[in-house]
């Protein structure tokens, strides 16, 4: 995800995701090469620069709780996708979940 699109990485390469338990492919996903790396990394430098330099830190926190809203209503299968790929129960994939909300929380004020 760079600039705000789904991409492709410049090598084009994918690795499997495995589910530990099963050992069955969960999906394929792009691999990150150092070019891919670097042209993230200027996306980014570039937004800082322009758009988010000029972001209050008030609108930035709002966007963070959206976040956080988003995560928090899509609980369940951000847990599911976590059991899936770590292997571990729901139980423990929901507290981890519950716990990107809570951090995303802190960091937005």
């Amino acid at each position: 995800f760079i600039n705000n699109e789904w991409v492709e990485g410049v090598d084009k390469k994918t690795f499997e995701v495995i589910n530990p338990s099963t050992e069955e492919v969960i999906v394929s996903v792009a691999e990150a090469t150092e070019k891919d790396v670097d042209i993230a990394v200027a996306a980014a430098r570039k937004a800082f620069e322009t758009e988010w330099r000029q972001t209050t830190p008030q609108k930035r926190g709002l966007l963070m709780n959206k976040l956080a809203d988003l995560a928090e209503q899509n609980l369940d299968l951000l847990a599911a996708v976590e059991s899936l790929d770590n292997g571990k129960s729901i139980m423990m994939a929901r507290g981890d979940a519950g716990a990107v909300v809570g951090c995303l929380r802190y960091y937005a004020g």
